[in-house]
């Protein structure tokens, strides 16, 4: 396998993760609308459900996933033979 071939190879995988952190990321901010929050007195019995301030930290770790694709994905592009 030469150096083109190797470098091409990371490319595959920089667009799958930024893809995937892309659609994450969008599902979580969608979901902050629809979800309940903590403080709401209706849904005090109900403790393993996900609210509203959950979404802040899975959507920074997507967002982290979501730069990490791109370094990799334009690192790849640059390296040339």
């Amino acid at each position: 396998m030469n150096k083109k071939n190797f470098i091409n190879f990371f490319r595959i995988p920089g667009l799958i993760l930024i893809f995937l952190s892309a659609g994450l990321l969008i599902r979580e901010l969608l979901q902050y609308n629809t979800l309940p929050s903590m403080k709401d007195p209706v849904l005090e019995l109900v403790d393993f459900s996900k609210y509203k301030e959950n979404v802040f930290n899975n959507s920074i770790v997507w967002s982290i996933f979501l730069v990490l694709g791109f370094s990799i994905y334009l690192g790849s592009k640059k390296v040339k033979e």
